[in-house]
């Protein structure tokens, strides 16, 4: 498997859990609304929102700063095997950061 496609695979997963991030933790605040449950029940509902929501989004950084890096990994192995120049690399450096 090429490193593009890596790249894409990680950058979906990456965008998966950051919406996941968001959607979980509104699912069970809507849940605990609906629903009837003592103060306890509902502390422990808040602690699990807190819980998957900075789980995933730890995830969901970790796979776009794998992706990112694996890009700039490939570009440097190109550019050792003499496929892209210094400049060229330079330039593609600079579009990635705007």
């Amino acid at each position: 498997m090429d490193t593009n496609k890596k790249v894409k695979i990680l950058g979906i997963f990456g965008i998966i859990f950051f919406i996941l991030t968001f959607l979980i933790p509104i699912t069970l605040t809507m849940y605990t609304n609906v629903t009837d449950m003592d103060s306890d029940t509902e502390i422990m509902f808040s602690n699990l929102e807190a819980l998957f929501s900075s789980f995933f989004l730890i995830l969901a950084v970790v796979f776009i700063i794998i992706a990112v890096a694996m890009v700039f990994i490939d570009r440097k192995n190109k550019m050792k095997e003499g496929e892209i120049t210094e400049k060229q690399f330079d330039e593609m450096k600079k579009n990635l950061e705007k």
